[in-house]
């Protein structure tokens, strides 16, 4: 029943009036940071990190309003690739291959409708991912260990042999 108290709190929190306002106002001002080519979403972070300070926000709804302003850069550096061919930030550059074509295609409008619909569900994906625990043990998926001296550690790479360290597969 802990799990469920905690869970509920969470939600309350996270569904609250004044977090959901800081998320809604931290994405428009993340879309504007990264609609300006060369600012990117760490750069609206960085910029944010002071004035979480400044206003006295607790953890909570820093880490809120960052996330946001994160989130909403991501999107806004489709924005100037897609209308000026001109990538904000590196994970658009890829965006300029198929959303500028199609802006001189008159499908503007399309274009960023597909790079937001996209964004959010690579957004939502990830954080879901992200929340659920890992899986350890024989599952055969692919977990790594690294066995150096005859001590066993997990490492953070797919295998191979570097050095005196040997990677095994389980």
């Amino acid at each position: 029943m802990d799990l469920l108290s905690n869970l509920a709190t969470g939600f309350g929190i996270a569904l609250s009036p004044y977090t959901l306002m800081l998320a809604v106002f931290g994405c428009f001002i993340g879309t504007i940071i990264g609609a300006l080519p060369g600012l990117g979403p760490s750069n609206g972070v960085a910029i944010l990190i002071p004035l979480t300070f400044s206003l006295g926000l607790d953890a909570t709804s820093a880490l809120v309003l960052m996330t946001a302003v994160y989130y909403g850069a991501m999107y806004g550096g489709r924005i100037s690739s897609i209308l000026l061919n001109i990538p904000g930030d590196e994970p658009a550059l890829m965006t300029t291959l198929d959303g500028y074509p199609m802006a001189k295609a008159g499908r503007a409008g399309d274009a960023l409708i597909i790079s937001g619909f996209a964004s959010f569900t690579g957004a939502f994906l990830s954080t879901v991912e992200a929340g659920e625990p890992s899986h350890s043990g024989s599952s055969g998926q692919g977990s790594v260990s690294r066995q150096d001296c005859g001590a066993e550690q997990r490492a953070p790479i797919w295998g191979g042999d570097i050095g005196q360290q040997s990677f095994v597969f389980h």
